[in-house]
């Protein structure tokens, strides 16, 4: 007998069955009446009947509050569909009656395979014929084949048929692929803690066809249902993908932890970004919904006896439409280095260190420095939030893929900062007393101590003042800074006063870098740090490693005189629908050392603009200049990467950033991009055509957006007005 017969004779017994039982429950109640007044009559009491209902609980899901940028615009929200769901307690038990959950599950899925509907089904073997391992992590395929009572060598045969015996499958009702179908159902149903406590949901977003005949066949399919509740979308998914996140459902472990805070096993949770941060923001609280059926399974009443509380709503810093300016503004810099430039034929002006690999990715970080408020965290490549999940597998089953799109570069990476730590540890020598204002230090091209490394390109730098050798990034000048200063206390000053190789606490998860010490050398090589490997720590090079989140952050303290800001991604709270405010998130100060400093931070600050004059040829249009720091990290062989910080304008500072470009050079020539995007509204890509500049010209008459410039700087003590 087929599948199709089958439900035919279910259909014709059902129907028969229900006449027989109205029929025998009509003579069973005059029975039963007559009985009831014999006693009465007899005893002087009355016997009230058996009641024939069953009341169960049913979760009612909260809706999750959203996540919208700083415009307004709903990145992550939600939408409600229809979800197919299993119920234990009206679901029979398998074996004990002709219907059992096998029949009923195959029933659901007749519908759904019909209709041309998906439903969930997750274990590590393909739906259909031939059948075959799908590629999952190792340890993921391993307790899948542990869970079902295999061995770890087993086949996909082995699999198949354990599922039919451990779910008593019967193989003479069911061909291959159903039983496939089925025994993967049923192994979810085990998997996600299936009982009277928790549902399953077999289906979402099904079609109203679907809805009409599985609601047609309640008799048929007892511990069906079908219920409205919201799912999680995802706008315009290559926005903010690093940054906003998406939701996952609850593993195994995660609701060992979180069932006795109001979570079940058919929950979802934020995976990572602002969804996994401000998860107990986000989340709203579950209503309860009390069902009662009677042994049809008609409702007899559905009371809600706790109303569901939607979440609250996240605002970010971020607008997306500069957002994608600067992820374009990576991808130009890569694109052009990698059309104009190669193996045996480096350009001066576009690429001095060409590799057979290119330049590969890269990140650029955009903060307001009057707020710590992070304005752009941009990476390249990027990728759809809609397809994580599925990446994700790919990443995981051994399936690398090409320059890791996943990576949150910004926020996660460390970089050698190479030359671009200069300014930190020009700040720190001169706050130390290891060089002063007057201060000159020779440079005939190399070092005299510790191996005599060369000045960068082998050059001598003469002899310069701090401000000046930061402009020319005079290596010698940092050796000796850094020999002066010491190990330990360029580990301890660096940490301290710029938050270097610690959580930034950006409101997201994020990287802490390292900063080379003693300590830390010695626990990744295994030997002590010679004076060597400090010299090289001073110029941005050793163990040390930043995120591009860290440089842009030194480089605002630096803009706002010795004030540093928390770097924060969440502007504010709202209720669900953005219509009352909660809570705003002020401005945080984690170290002012202004005091007695500022010296300190005018010479480097005068050492930056120096280097942004030294190249004034890139950025002759704009009327304001910007001051910055360039540096050309070494990684191996003769690959390197090129970044640079600084901020912007030059003298009343608005923005800092940071860009790090990957196998590339001349990261600088970023800037006037990140100032066109930002103050201007407008970035374009160059195109084929070769330029030095990476850049487009302003349009004729573009204005600058309001509210993006002219702020005087609330940390920077302004000069006296003179009558």
């Amino acid at each position: 007998m087929d599948r199709k017969e089958f439900l035919n004779k279910i259909s014709q017994v059902g129907r028969m069955v229900f006449v027989a039982l109205l029929m025998l429950s009509l003579a069973f109640g005059c029975v039963i009446r007559l009985l009831q007044i014999q006693i009465a009559d007899t005893y002087g009491f009355s016997v009230e009947p058996p009641n024939p209902t069953r009341t169960v609980t049913q979760s009612i899901q909260a809706v999750r509050g959203q996540i919208a940028d700083s415009q307004g615009r709903l990145l992550n929200t939600n939408e409600t569909v229809h979800k197919v769901i299993l119920q234990r307690a009206f679901l029979p038990f398998q074996g004990e009656g002709e219907i059992g959950e096998n029949e009923v599950i195959a029933g659901v899925l007749d519908v759904l395979i019909r209709h041309e509907e998906e439903w969930i089904d997750n274990i590590p073997v393909s739906p259909t014929p031939k059948f075959r391992f799908i590629n999952v992590p190792q340890d993921d395929m391993d307790d899948f084949k542990n869970k079902i009572g295999v061995n770890y060598d087993a086949t996909v045969k082995n699999c198949i048929n354990a599922l039919a015996k451990n779910y008593k499958i019967d193989s003479d009702k069911y061909d291959e692929q159903m039983i496939r179908y089925i025994g993967g159902i049923r192994y979810e149903m085990e998997t996600m803690d299936f009982s009277f406590q928790n549902r399953y949901v077999l289906a979402e977003d099904v079609s109203m066809d679907v809805i009409i005949e599985l609601m047609e066949m309640t008799l048929l399919l007892p511990g069906v249902d079908v219920v409205q509740e919201p799912i999680r979308v995802y706008n315009d998914g290559t926005a903010l993908a690093h940054i906003r996140g998406r939701m996952t459902s609850i593993s195994a472990e995660q609701y060992e932890l979180l069932r006795d805070s109001g979570y079940s096993r058919n929950d979802t949770i934020g995976l990572y970004g602002i969804e996994e941060s401000m998860e107990s923001t986000l989340r709203g609280k579950n209503g309860i919904l009390e069902i009662t059926r009677d042994s049809l399974w008609e409702i007899i009443s559905a009371e809600t006896t706790r109303e569901a509380q939607a979440g609250n709503s996240v605002k970010l810093t971020i607008d997306t439409e500069f957002q994608r300016m600067a992820e374009g503004i990576i991808q130009n810099h890569v694109d052009h280095i990698n059309r104009h430039t190669g193996p045996g034929r480096p350009n001066s002006e576009i690429n001095r260190y060409p590799t057979p690999e290119g330049a590969t990715s890269g990140a650029l970080v955009v903060m307001d420095v009057h707020t710590g408020a992070i304005l752009a965290m941009a990476n390249y490549p990027t990728y759809d939030v809609n397809d994580y999940i599925d990446l994700l597998l790919m990443e995981n089953s051994g399936e690398p893929l090409p320059n890791a799109p996943l990576r949150d570069r910004c926020g996660e990476w460390g970089f050698r900062p190479g030359s671009t730590f200069k300014i930190i540890t020009s700040v720190v020598g001169l706050m130390q007393g290891a060089i002063t204002k007057d201060s000159r230090i020779s440079c005939g091209g190399r070092y005299h101590l510790y191996n005599k490394p060369q000045c960068w390109g082998g050059s001598a730098c003469g002899s310069n003042s701090i401000s000046d050798a930061l402009c020319v990034s005079c290596n010698v000048f940092y050796y000796e800074t850094g020999r002066r200063i010491g190990d330990e206390t360029l580990a301890e000053e660096a940490t301290r006063l710029f938050g270097i190789g610690t959580d930034l606490n950006i409101d997201i998860r994020s990287g802490t870098g390292r900063m080379t010490s003693p300590e830390l050398y010695y626990n990744l090589i295994g030997q002590p740090m010679g004076g060597a490997d400090l010299i090289q720590a001073a110029i941005g090079q050793s163990e040390t490693l930043l995120t591009p989140i860290q440089m842009a952050t030194a480089a605002a303290t630096v803009a706002n005189g010795g004030v540093r800001l928390r770097p924060y991604l969440v502007d504010s709270v709202w209720n669900y629908d953005y219509t009352e405010l909660i809570d705003e998130i002020k401005p945080q100060i984690v170290v002012d050392f202004r005091e007695g400093n500022e010296e300190t931070f005018a010479l480097t600050q005068l050492g930056m603009k120096k280097r942004a004059a030294m190249d004034s040829k890139y950025f002759a249009e704009l009327p304001i200049k910007p001051a910055y720091k360039t540096g050309t990290p070494e990684l191996y062989g003769n690959y390197n990467n090129s970044a640079v910080v600084g901020f912007y304008p030059a003298d009343n500072p608005q923005i800092a950033f940071s860009v790090v470009i990957e196998g590339g050079d001349k990261a600088f020539k970023a800037i006037p991009n990140i100032i066109h995007a930002y103050h201007y509204g407008e970035f374009e890509p160059v195109g084929e055509e070769l330029s030095i500049y990476f850049h487009k010209p302003l349009s004729e008459g573009a204005k600058q957006i309001k509210g993006r410039v002219a702020d005087v700087n609330p940390w920077v003590k302004q000069p006296e007005t003179v009558e």
